[in-house]
């Protein structure tokens, strides 16, 4: 008996001295899952069609634009922007708070950070930051809701360092980063050497978050001269052009570098920019954002409190407030207090602001998480010769399989809450199925080969 007691005793010593041992290294041994990287990294060179570049404010030079770009540096990127093991605890990334197929925005008003403590501010999406990263027009950037940042780089390691979100030390990080196995190699391909420091770290993920480009919506190919707008999407863009472009959203990049104060509130509670540049006259200004991709990055506002587009519009019409930093005092007139939209005219609104969606953008491999175990065999699709097209998907999806030989093939549809909404068998090595009745947005596709799963995101118009 004492000798069975004295084992429990030791059991417990050890079991608390492990965990003890535990919380002050923070083992990088906790996370074992290598990133599912290509053997030639994806091209992460940005391109704009013609129609968004042009003169004014809103003036890009993709040349320079690419230069700050390299398919190594943004593949680094990507991989630390989805790796838990950059939070103090190993237990949220970058992509715990921005979703690619939300549009890199959260659907929760506020995100979670360390320990459960919400965000301040709604995470705003990141897509096309590189028309935000910088303006002639203001000192800095408007990156922040509240623009505190005057680059994407000190951006970057803005989330990293704090207490509440990812929590990390930054010799900490270097530390760590720099015990990881995966990461020498990146480093070395992205910057000539595996040397990991802060200025690395943040170089690589504004590299990854500048190539996040949504410029082939259904509004580009219009303006391109590819597809025509419906009457409804031509009276909402009518509409957008002559209310929503004074000063806010421009026609192309549709959004502003400049911040506003949208009249939110009377009295602003959030200062916004007045709360640390200590200006009287910026409180209550934010980040204008880009309305790219919009129908897909609510709750809107820096505090989340619009749920749809519907109750945006609906503010914008009849509920603007007369606040003394109003841009609205100086664009519209000092009594201002909303467009007044009748019904017919914010439906169309709401469906031309639809037509901003990009979906490969949603579903593009080269921005989602390498850490997802989408497959078991991870060149499953290439050795099997298997395609999947097109995405996104009109009404019907087609499936080929080169390397089909009767196998027992599961198809498994899924939406963005984890639920079964589709399921079938592949029974011939090329197949065709409508998927017609299921709403707009993205799903999960999974393919399960002879035990092999493989994993793809398709966007369902």
């Amino acid at each position: 008996m004492k000798r069975i007691f004295a084992i429990l005793v030791f059991a417990a010593f050890y079991i608390s001295m492990v965990s003890l041992s535990f919380e002050k290294s923070e083992s990088y041994d906790l996370l074992t899952l290598e990133p599912n990287l290509p053997a030639q990294p994806y091209s992460y060179t940005l391109h704009y069609p013609e129609h968004a570049i042009y003169g004014g404010y809103a003036t890009i030079d993709t040349v320079v634009a690419n230069d700050m770009i390299t398919s190594h540096g943004a593949t680094l990127g990507r991989v630390l922007f989805y790796d838990k093991q950059l939070s103090v605890k190993n237990t949220i990334s970058c992509g715990s708070c921005h979703f690619q197929e939300f549009a890199f925005a959260d659907t929760a008003r506020f995100s979670i950070g360390l320990d459960g403590v919400l965000t301040p501010r709604n995470s705003p999406t990141l897509a096309d930051l590189t028309w935000s990263s910088g303006s002639p027009f203001f000192e800095g950037s408007i990156l922040f809701w509240d623009c505190r940042s005057k680059s994407l780089e000190e951006a970057v390691l803005d989330p990293l360092q704090h207490p509440d979100e990812l929590g990390k030390d930054l010799e900490f990080m270097v530390q760590k980063l720099s015990g990881i196995n995966y990461y020498p190699p990146l480093f070395e391909n992205a910057f000539g050497d595996s040397e990991v420091t802060p200025d690395r770290v943040a170089d690589a993920l504004a590299q990854f978050i500048r190539s996040i480009s949504s410029f082939d919506s259904r509004y580009d190919l219009v303006k391109m001269g590819e597809e025509s707008f419906t009457a409804a999407e031509e009276l909402g863009e009518e509409l957008f052009v002559n209310n929503c472009t004074k000063g806010c959203h421009n026609v192309h990049s549709l959004s502003t570098p400049f911040p506003r104060n949208n009249g939110l509130d009377l009295v602003s509670i959030d200062l916004g920019l007045g709360g640390w540049d200590g200006r009287t006259d910026n409180i209550g200004k934010f980040k204008c954002q880009t309305l790219r991709n919009v129908e897909l990055t609510a709750p809107y506002m820096h505090d989340g409190r619009f749920k749809t587009l519907e109750e945006v519009v609906d503010f914008y019409s009849d509920d603007v407030q007369l606040h003394p930093n109003s841009d609205f005092r100086h664009l519209e007139n000092e009594n201002f207090t909303g467009f007044n939209f009748n019904r017919a005219e914010k439906k169309a609104l709401v469906t031309f602001l639809k037509t901003l969606t990009t979906p490969t953008l949603l579903t593009h491999d080269k921005w989602s998480d390498p850490f997802e175990e989408v497959s078991s065999s991870r060149n499953l699709a290439t050795e099997a010769g298997l395609n999947i097209y097109p995405n996104p998907v009109d009404d019907k999806l087609m499936i080929e399989l080169e390397d089909y030989s009767n196998q027992n093939i599961q198809l498994n549809l899924f939406d963005l809450n984890g639920k079964l909404v589709w399921k079938n068998r592949m029974i011939e090595s090329m197949a065709e199925y409508g998927l017609g009745d299921f709403s707009t947005g993205v799903y999960i596709l999974k393919i399960e080969i002879d035990g092999n799963l493989y994993s793809k995101k398709l966007f369902l118009k």
